[in-house]
């Protein structure tokens, strides 16, 4: 039986749910060894979403990854820096999603984690508002990374630069840009399409 006080600090949100699991988190060290380091060893034979996210928004991040599942995605990929996804706003808004793909966080080096995707055949597509081709009939390849940046700031440069194609959904409406977690699961989406 857990007191309010301890299920309050659990769960900050005024709903406090009847039932808590209690589990051990992969271990960071377990976590860097399962992006493929090389065709033959590769975890993730399917589609990623790669998340350039040097934001702290977890309502999108969880979407995301609800999204992803949902569309049976293998794995998302956070880099160093990401929000956390045991977050309690990212865990509350995966619906439990987050148990049916794999989640690969705090991946410090962009450079060695392109290179292992793309020496496993990975392409890396760029979600970016303006000057990319049209995202809608984009002809994907067999092995996707859909790279999404934060909101307030886009895609790093750095990851800009070892994407293989920028890829940019249409706004005839004249709007700036499109929520992440929205253009995620335009992105998514389309690559299931095709």
């Amino acid at each position: 039986d857990i007191s309010r006080r301890i299920s309050i600090q659990c769960n900050p949100s005024f709903h406090i749910p009847a039932i808590y699991s209690v589990y051990s988190l992969k271990s960071l060290h377990a976590q860097k060894q399962q992006y493929p380091q090389n065709e033959a060893e590769s975890a993730f034979p399917g589609l990623f979403l790669g998340w350039d996210l040097r934001g702290r928004d977890p309502g999108n991040l969880g979407t995301m990854i609800r999204t992803a599942a949902a569309a049976g995605f293998d794995a998302i990929i956070l880099l160093e820096g990401c929000v956390d996804i045991y977050n309690s706003k990212v865990t509350r808004s995966t619906v439990g999603c987050m148990f049916n793909i794999d989640l690969i966080q705090n991946l410090p080096n962009t450079k060695a984690v392109v290179d292992a995707l793309k020496k496993a055949g990975f392409t890396l597509y760029a979600a970016h508002p303006r000057g990319g081709s049209c995202a809608i009939g984009e002809k994907f390849s067999q092995k996707n990374v859909i790279v999404i940046g934060n909101e307030a700031n886009g895609i790093t440069t750095a990851m800009l630069h070892h994407c293989d194609k920028l890829l940019t959904i249409p706004m005839p409406g004249g709007t700036e840009s499109l929520n992440a977690s929205v253009a995620a699961a335009l992105m998514i989406y389309e690559v299931i399409r095709n």
